[in-house]
């Protein structure tokens, strides 16, 4: 058979009352009399109509279903004679939708009834003990006056693919009825409904949410109207998850005042002023969240937090939280802000905005400074989540910005940060405010610096590498300075900072007790926290230093570093001591031990040895005191031989301390053709002169090598 849409209501075949009354006629009620009957309710809760039966549940009508259906047992139950309530009521929940409705009457009288309604006892589904009150006014318009349950348990089941199962009906009762239509209201004739110590348990995702019962509502302009206090003190959060569409794990409890507005295919919830949720056990997406402080969950301006119509589920949702920690990332967020809007019809089923006030570092040390971050999450049908945000600090310099996306079926995702590029000034905020975990070992530094990184996580952790640009990059690195140095660094995990062995920097300047200038170091850096530097390279006093590999921890920097010099002109040599009227030709060869200790770098002990025959010349304009002396005295006849001193053979010996003065003692064996007839003469000569002014010389001849050019040109061409 056809069911068809009605808009009446029928008791005892006669005359049809207006759409949503229960009102029989007035002489079938004195006598008793009652048939079976044919109820018709508008909307997907419940159609039965006089040629057939179609009871379907759609997800628009489901829990107003629940209450027409228990409203409209009660009423027939109010308007029987009290011998055939029990089996009269119970027949009008049976057509409403629940075939295995029971009523059991405790009472009826003129003004009130009181009975014990299950649903559907086998599932547990129960109205529990459900009162009415009416009026003789009331009662002639089919209104009741009043109803109030106690002791409800209603379930319902949201399945994977966003349907609602209301348990204790049968399958197929969960759509439209057979070719009929959807109807456009479902009147509830009652003007107050109370409800105390009844429970609504939702399941899905493996877990169930028990949401206690206590409301109050009020028929005001065809709606029901009032307030619920929420008061959740445990809850296993899965279900919470599966109704959000994402992995949630974990116990919550809710507590505040909910304004409630019940229609007839449609249910809305708004925080009256702050639903205070806190969380134990907390896991969102996989990651462990820390909650110490319960978070405010409050409805956006004009909007419900809840709105359940025809639509389906739609959420939209301000919460805001005190602190939110990520302990496996060591993040703390402060003074967070989440703008949620779930509609799982919807294309995008859900967007959410974040703005954290304060975002931390908690690792020793701290991996950046303090950030003011905002963000978006959005996920659309058939897609992973998609995110992005971008993060400041105070200052402007360090902005971060990122993008990725989560596939909560898989747990994988991925994330791509960049780094803007930032020009550094050395009385301005350094790496070592900026980024304490990468460069709490360097200070006033200065020049350009950018970086960017990729992360990607799965269920067996976390993996990231990166890159970091350096041009004209200037600083010092406890007792050692640097100019000039540029080039592009890779980095195979960034926490811990990893640098693969074979990068390669151009260097300026390396101030390490004697300025080495125009250098390129290779070198990689690995978990251990330890520096190995594969090979170096230093143009100096117009030869060349080459280091022997070496391995250094920046923390605690301790060792000696073999620096092999070859064919170091003499000439250039001394012009950094800076000494009147010294000049020299010659070429060296040699080695030069640097040794490092926390908080001092020092040349100690540096040979140097002539390598050909060359010049030594002395005539300074005004000879210092100490050489100045009467003719033919010893010192007279000193100067005299270094005026035009020819040597065969000379040893350097060279000292200095990084940021302080080099100091040269030579040993020199040769003569002067005007200095007793070319007499040959061993001289010893000490001189010095203070490093700090080669640091404010310009190195024009500084050439940054075609290999390090061609990967810095990379950086902004390829991904991390």
């Amino acid at each position: 058979m056809q069911s068809r849409r009605a808009d009446y209501v029928t008791f005892m075949g006669r005359r049809p009352a207006p759409a949503g009354s229960l009102a029989p006629p007035l002489d079938g009620l004195l006598h008793g009399r009652y048939r079976r009957p044919r109820v018709f309710m508008t909307g997907e809760g419940t159609v039965a109509g006089r040629t057939g039966v179609g009871r379907r549940w759609g997800r628009k009508g489901i829990l107003a279903g629940v209450l027409a259906g228990g409203v409209t047992g009660v009423a027939v139950l109010a308007l029987s004679a009290h011998g055939l309530a029990e089996g009269a009521a119970a027949m009008a929940l049976r057509h409403a939708g629940f075939p295995a409705a029971e009523v059991t009457v405790e009472h009826i009288g003129l003004s009130s009834a009181r009975a014990l309604v299950r649903l559907d006892p086998a599932s547990g589904l129960t109205l529990g003990r459900v009162s009415a009150g009416w009026s003789a006014g009331g009662l002639l318009q089919g209104r009741l006056d009043r109803i109030a349950v106690s002791g409800a348990r209603l379930r319902l089941v949201l399945e994977e693919d966003g349907t609602v199962r209301l348990p204790g009906l049968p399958d197929g009762n969960r759509g439209v009825g057979e070719g009929g239509e959807p109807g456009e209201g479902l009147a509830l004739p009652v003007s107050e409904i109370l409800v105390e110590e009844s429970a609504l348990a939702v399941e899905a995702g493996g877990g169930t949410l028990t949401v206690p019962l206590r409301l109050r509502l009020a028929e005001e302009g065809g709606l029901l109207r009032g307030q619920a206090d929420v008061r959740i003190p445990a809850a296993d959060l899965r279900a919470v998850g599966a109704l959000l569409g994402t992995e949630l794990a974990g116990m919550g409890s809710v507590e505040g005042t909910v304004a409630l507005t019940l229609g007839a295919q449609e249910v809305q919830a708004v925080p009256t002023d702050c639903l205070l949720l806190a969380a134990k056990d907390l896991v969102v997406a996989g990651e462990r969240l820390g909650l110490p402080e319960p978070l405010c969950l409050r409805a956006p301006e004009e909007a419900p937090l809840l709105d359940w119509s025809g639509e389906g589920l739609r959420v939209q949702a301000l919460a805001e939280a005190e602190r939110v920690s990520l302990p496996a990332r060591g993040l703390a967020a402060e003074d967070v802000s989440l703008s949620l809007a779930l509609d799982p019809a919807a294309s995008e089923p859900l967007a959410a905005e974040v703005r954290i006030e304060t975002l931390r570092s908690t690792g020793k040390p701290a991996l950046f400074a303090p950030l003011a971050f905002t963000g978006g999450v959005r996920r659309e049908l058939g897609r992973p989540l998609s995110f992005n945000g971008r993060a400041a600090d105070a200052s402007g310099l360090l902005t971060l910005e990122a993008s990725g996306t989560h596939d909560t079926d898989t747990g994988t995702g991925r994330m791509d940060v960049r780094l803007r590029p930032m020009t550094l000034k050395p009385d301005g905020p350094g790496p070592a405010q900026l980024l304490p975990g990468y460069g709490a070992q360097v200070s006033k530094v200065s020049g350009r610096l950018a970086a960017k990184a990729r992360l990607d996580w799965n269920a067996k952790g976390l993996r990231s590498g990166g890159e970091l640009l350096l041009e004209e990059v200037a600083g010092t690195a406890g007792p050692v300075s640097l100019a000039g140095v540029n080039g592009a660094i890779r980095l195979s995990s960034l926490s811990p900072p990893v640098i693969p062995a074979g990068q390669v920097l151009a260097v300026k300047l390396l101030d390490v007790g004697v300025p080495l200038t125009d250098g390129t170091v290779t070198f990689g850096y690995g978990r251990d926290g330890r520096l190995n530097v594969e090979g170096a390279e230093w143009r100096w006093a117009g030869g060349l230093l080459r280091a022997s590999p070496f391995v250094i921890a920046p923390a605690e920097p301790r060792g000696i570093i073999e620096l092999h010099a070859e064919r170091i002109d003499l000439g250039r040599m001394l012009e950094l001591v800076a000494v009147d009227g010294l000049a020299a030709t010659g070429r060296l060869s040699g080695r030069l031990p640097v040794s490092i200790v926390p908080e001092r770098v020092s040349l100690d002990g540096g040979l140097l040895e002539a390598v050909e025959p060359g010049t030594l010349r002395y005539d300074p304009a005004e000879p210092p005191g100490f050489l100045q002396g009467d003719e033919g005295s010893p010192t007279a006849l000193l100067m005299g031989a270094l005026t035009d001193f020819r040597y065969s053979e000379l040893r350097a010996t060279l000292d200095g301390e990084a940021g302080g003065e080099l100091r040269i003692g030579f040993g020199i064996l040769g003569s002067n053709p005007a200095f007793y007839d070319g007499y040959p003469v061993k001289l010893n000569l000490n001189v010095s002169g203070a490093l700090d002014r080669i640091l404010r010389q310009s190195l024009d001849a500084y050439r940054i090598p075609d290999t390090v050019r061609d990967r810095m040109s990379e950086f902004g061409r390829k991904d991390p």
